[in-house]
């Protein structure tokens, strides 16, 4: 991992999201993450076969009602 800490941790929840919400993500991720995350999602298109572990999840984060903590 890349970076510095920018702030204090905070206590949060963390879950995969559901079908509406992951259909909601994927715009908002592509336009972020624009033009690599198009570079890849094309490249994912020309894998051969479906394996496991392909399927693409997204992990909503919501602050409050966590078990992270420190300092």
């Amino acid at each position: 991992m890349r970076g510095r800490i920018a702030g204090n941790w905070v206590e949060a929840q963390a879950s995969i999201v559901g079908p509406d919400e992951f259909a909601r993500a994927m715009p908002l991720l592509n336009r972020k993450y624009w033009p690599w995350k198009g570079i890849l999602d094309l490249l994912m298109k020309f894998r051969p076969g479906d394996r496991p572990g392909d399927r693409r999840i997204v992990i909503g984060i919501v602050p409050g009602n966590g078990a992270v903590g420190g300092d």
